[in-house]
């Protein structure tokens, strides 16, 4: 790995691989990781050490105690080894990571009383709303921030901004048709059901696009965002 050696490093981690499927113990899991991790950012190493990765995630158990906590650790996993699933085509077990990530903090979530669960699951919908809006996955993406929109709490907690999900959607919706982007956005704004309330994400955004050179590396044509409102710099689902 330190020697940028691709090759080798994927036939080592195909070793590892192979030791952990006789050693299954969550030390020498945590141990392996300390490789794999970093080579999934190896193009010649990402596919051998997806499949160990995945393993360790699915079979280590999130924990709390009074030596500490695996939650954010193993959380942070699942968002890098969605984001490598996504990069590799398989939208389904980017998304099946995401849903384990929900998993994995409602174990800590679970620990607080009254409604408070309720605003720390709506912050981690968030989290999972950008992976999903971030890889291009607009449907899931809206869903998610669907579910988000209707978590509400008896007590201010604070707030969850949504700072950040303007750009990401605008761009999805841009790759769909007109007939696609209405009906995603008609059944995301106006929830099936017994809901007596309109979804809508609104943000200000960039006036100015990335160089075009961004947007070649992108397969777009351009990366302009697009806007309304006085200024031309105001996103909205609504308009």
């Amino acid at each position: 790995l330190a020697e940028g050696d691709g090759e080798a490093l994927r036939v080592e981690v195909e070793q590892l691989d192979e030791y952990l499927r006789q050693d299954t113990s969550e030390s020498a899991a945590e141990l392996a990781c300390h490789v794999a991790l970093p080579a999934l950012g190896v193009p010649e190493a990402r596919e051998a050490a997806l499949p160990l990765v995945t393993r360790v995630v699915d079979n280590v158990t999130p924990s709390i105690s009074n030596e500490g906590t695996n939650i954010e650790s193993l959380a942070s996993m699942l968002r890098t080894v969605s984001r490598t699933y996504y990069e590799l085509g398989d939208a389904d077990q980017g998304r099946r990571m995401l849903e384990k990530f929900l998993e994995v903090h409602q174990v800590n979530n679970q620990r607080y009383g009254g409604d408070y669960p309720l605003f720390l699951r709506k912050q981690q919908l968030g989290v999972v709303a950008f992976e999903l809006l971030r890889a291009g996955d607009v449907e899931a993406g809206l869903a998610r921030l669907g579910e988000r929109a209707d978590i509400h709490t008896s007590r201010d907690y604070g707030t969850t901004s949504d700072a950040g999900f303007a750009g990401m959607l605008a761009r999805g919706l841009a790759q769909l048709s007109t007939e696609q982007r209405y009906s995603k956005l008609l059944e995301f704004t106006f929830p099936a059901g017994d809901s007596n309330h309109l979804r809508v994400v609104t943000e200000f955004v960039p006036m100015d696009a990335p160089p075009a050179i961004f947007a070649d590396a992108a397969g777009r044509e351009s990366l302009h965002l697009p806007a309304t409102g006085v200024g031309g710099d105001l996103f909205s689902t609504a308009l």
